[in-house]
């Protein structure tokens, strides 16, 4: 009966991310929906050419989701909702190529539409991770490796060749960090890094 052994390596690779998105919205309220609708419509459109004039295409800007709802301002005496209007909102994701035009970026949306202008999460992200997974899967094939070759010898025989390895699912991460909002829209953020893991399956003989 052939003997073989099971383990399991674990590789991880780290880079700075190359790339930030930023979830940015529009939130207004106006007395009714007609007017809420149509105002939005229009910071909508001046916060997407204050944008595009900071060198953004239209593969950078996406509307993710959009929203309106009535808007109360407290309760009267007897405890009934007291309306205040329409909220009327849209969120966008805005992919930024060159991480460092982020400040000058939210600048020009608060410029364009004011007070309007939401500045929600923001996300770290490597543009191509191929390259960070390699290295990842590199490390965790020979971690797995050097697991088999010692447990092999502890059980008195040689490393024989590899009979089957499969790969688990590798993921990213990064958690970025607000570090300043101040009253001239500026803002840092920083990088930290980006890591992908890959865990390895792999099955030896024992010769």
């Amino acid at each position: 009966m052939r003997r073989f052994l099971e383990v399991v390596g674990q590789g991880a690779a780290t880079q700075t991310p190359d790339r930030l998105d930023l979830h940015v919205s529009v939130s207004l309220v106006e007395p009714d929906v007609g007017s809420a609708l149509t105002r939005l419509a229009h910071q909508v459109t001046a916060l997407g050419a204050a944008l595009r004039a900071e060198g953004l295409a239209d593969a950078d800007l996406r509307t993710t989701s959009s929203n309106l709802s009535e808007e109360y301002a407290g309760s009267d005496p007897t405890g009934r909702p007291v309306p205040a209007g329409f909220r009327a909102s849209q969120d966008l994701l805005v992919r930024l190529g060159d991480p460092e035009a982020a400040s000058a970026v939210v600048a020009a949306a608060v410029a364009a539409v004011g007070n309007d202008f939401r500045l929600g999460h923001l996300s770290w992200t490597v543009a191509d991770e191929s390259a960070l997974t390699d290295l990842a899967r590199e490390a965790a094939f020979a971690d797995a490796r050097a697991k088999a070759a010692k447990l092999a010898a502890l059980a008195g025989a040689d490393l024989g060749r590899l009979l089957r390895v499969s790969e688990g699912a590798g993921f990213g991460g990064g958690v970025p960090r607000l570090m300043a909002a101040k009253a001239d829209s500026s803002f840092a953020a920083e990088r930290g890094e980006n890591r992908v893991e890959v865990g390895l399956s792999t099955r030896w003989e024992l010769a």
